[in-house]
This record gives C-alpha cells, sequence and structure tokens, in this order.
C-alpha cells in the first residue's frame, strides 16, 4: 500500500455512497506552503515569457482581437480577462476541488495568487 494512503482511507474511499463529510479524501501528506508558493511563482514567470510571445511589440490593449471594456483610464481585454480572472483561479483553485476546503491552502494559494501576479508583471 501506498504510504500516503492509510488502511482506514482506502475502505473510506470505497465505500458506497460517498458520505457528505467529505472524508473519502485523505490524503496523508504534510502541505509545504513554500513548495506551494514557488511552484505558482514559476508559473507565473513562464506565463510572463509566452505573453511576451503572443503580446509582441503590441502590449496590453494595442492590436489585439476581442472585446475591450474601457474602466476609467484602464482598458481591460477579453485576452486578459479570460486569462487573469477566470483561467488562473480556475487553475489555482483545484486542490480545493480535489482535497476538499482548507483555509489554510486557500489562504496560500491567494497570497501566492496576488503577488505571483506582480512577480509575472515585472519580468516584463
Amino acid at each position: 500500500m501506498h504510504p500516503l494512503y492509510s488502511a482506514a482511507c482506502i475502505q473510506t474511499i470505497l465505500d458506497i455512497p460517498i458520505r457528505p463529510d467529505r472524508s473519502y479524501f485523505c490524503y496523508n501528506h504534510p502541505m509545504n506552503p513554500t513548495l506551494i508558493i514557488l511552484w505558482i511563482y514559476a508559473a507565473m514567470f513562464a506565463n510572463s515569457f509566452w505573453e511576451a510571445y503572443v503580446e509582441g511589440r503590441n502590449s496590453w490593449d494595442k492590436g489585439k482581437l476581442g472585446w475591450q471594456i474601457q474602466l476609467g483610464k484602464f482598458r481591460l481585454t477579453a485576452y486578459h480577462f479570460w486569462l487573469f480572472w477566470v483561467m488562473y483561479p480556475l487553475l489555482l483553485t483545484l486542490p480545493l476541488i480535489i482535497y476538499g476546503w482548507d483555509i489554510k491552502l486557500f489562504g496560500i494559494l491567494l497570497s501566492a495568487y496576488a503577488s505571483g501576479m506582480v512577480v509575472q508583471d515585472l519580468k516584463f
């Protein structure tokens, strides 16, 4: 048996029907906040490279296809809306969907996302 799973956990996973208390999520591995943050930073840093290739010399809202919304002095493009307000939050909340709600994990993901946006933006 894999050392990260206990016999009780395997039995719980095999229980039918699935219990509403989410006890079927039995991953017994300690969370490493530093590794999670560094992993998200690496993803943001990699994103800054491919975003630079996609945008080329026409950064942010210049020459982009799709809709744009003027928000005061700021212009939000469809590309940036779907990337930063839909795709990243959906991907970063995936561990919460898989393992269940954990306030510590949520705080780590949220702070890594917010500070990772700075890391991603500074690379430009």
